[in-house]
């Protein structure tokens, strides 16, 4: 879940970005190298930077990874990856193959990929929210269908015991992943054995790490990849497509209707309050309904419209006003929603607007049935229905220019 706004007062300091294209340059820096980085460009002190580096964190567009006595910070980018989809991944065309380059032996690494306990520092570590359960997201990760949704390439993905493999779409073998190390919804450790070059050609093998940390109605995914050979850098690209990949698959509360793991539906604040709103609206007949044929006229066709109200009982002409009152704001309240939601537009003054309106409605009705809602209750509860449509359109305009 990328939050546009910390991410744009980030990137609007120079002496930020500066410091995002130190970590370009060498990923994984420690504070002390960073400072010296930075006194090639401007004069400032430890704690400046300090501050810097924590508004680039609040903004996940840096992540940081301790190892012994030293923090490193990496260069997140699948946050403005994120960004990117939401209003150019229709312009884009999928990314061609990439071309690889020669090997590099390896040697040491057996024992680290194999227990997964190494405390040696990553070659580079993305992170990204996702609007999902801590379960279901585990189960993706290890799902081979879910694997081959939100996997950035096209091609198919099996399970083989502790093994995911990738193909190509010509069923050329493509990726081999071995589980070495699983707790359970928290941690997995996998090797990475690339074979896209071919069957005459071995490539180096290489291992990487998901971290799964639960928070509310989300969970946020850590990747950390070790290992990995100079000539293969630019599976740093591929990691950061598959992890907004899985923002697809899941879902982001920022953009309207939610792909939950689990392959179920789930829907927005905003639209599950238009669907609530809907239903209010198409049962809401019923009560007047009910009153009309209990309480017939003599000579009248009970299938047309009653042309005098007040003869019947005052709850069914209270039942009338409230449906046809309800009808009147249900209008725009739908509008406001629906546009919101194509634009992409959230946030918690429309999600609270949305929920009150609702509720709002519900009283009214309610309370104009059952005699309850008399003066001045009646107007207030109309008038706040209105002024909850009025929110709703002012953070439209306010998030759109």
């Amino acid at each position: 879940m990328a939050d546009v706004d910390a991410i744009f007062k980030a990137l609007s300091d120079d002496t930020r970005r500066l410091l995002l294209d130190e970590l370009h340059r060498s990923d994984g820096q420690t504070l002390g190298a960073l400072e010296a980085a930075m006194a090639r460009h401007v004069s400032m002190t430890r704690f400046g930077i300090m501050k810097h580096l924590k508004v680039l964190e609040d903004a996940s567009l840096v992540v940081t990874r301790k190892s012994g006595r030293f923090k490193h910070h990496y260069l997140n980018v699948v946050p403005l990856q994120e960004v990117m989809d939401r209003w150019m991944e229709p312009l884009l065309m999928k990314p061609a193959a990439r071309g690889m380059l020669a090997l590099k032996a390896q040697l040491e690494r057996d024992t680290a990929m194999s227990d997964g306990t190494s405390e040696e520092k990553p070659d580079f570590v993305m992170s990204t929210y996702i609007h999902t359960t801590q379960d279901a997201l585990w189960d993706a990760l290890t799902d081979a269908g879910s694997n081959q949704a939100y996997n950035f390439l096209p091609g198919s993905c099996v399970r083989e015991g502790n093994q995911l493999i990738y193909r190509m779409p010509d069923d050329a073998l493509m990726l081999i992943c071995t589980e070495t190390h699983l707790e359970p919804k928290t941690r997995i450790d996998s090797t990475f054995e690339p074979h896209w070059r071919g069957p005459d050609e071995t490539m180096a093998t290489s291992r990487f790490v998901y971290l799964i940390e639960p928070q509310q109605a989300f969970c946020k995914l850590t990747l950390e990849h070790y290992n990995l050979p100079d000539d293969q850098s630019d599976v740093a690209d591929g990691w950061n497509r598959t992890l907004a990949g899985t923002q697809n698959l899941a879902g982001n509360w920022q953009n309207g209707p939610l792909l939950r793991f689990d392959g179920r539906h789930s829907m927005s604040v905003e639209l599950t309050m238009l669907l609530a709103a809907t239903l209010l609206v198409a049962s809401l007949w019923i009560p007047y309904i009910v009153g009309v044929n209990m309480h017939p006229i003599a000579g009248a066709d009970p299938f047309a419209r009653p042309p005098d109200h007040t003869q019947f009982p005052d709850w069914v002409q209270r039942a009338n006003r409230a449906h046809l009152n309800l009808v009147e704001q249900y209008v725009p309240f739908a509008g406001v929603i629906l546009i919101a939601h194509m634009l992409g537009i959230t946030s918690l003054a429309i999600q609270m607007s949305a929920v009150a309106f609702v509720g709002l409605r519900l009283a009214h009705a309610i309370g104009m049935i059952m005699g309850w809602a008399r003066m001045p209750l009646r107007p207030v509860l109309f008038t706040s229905g209105y002024i909850a449509i009025l929110v709703i359109c002012v953070e439209i305009v306010r998030l759109s220019f």
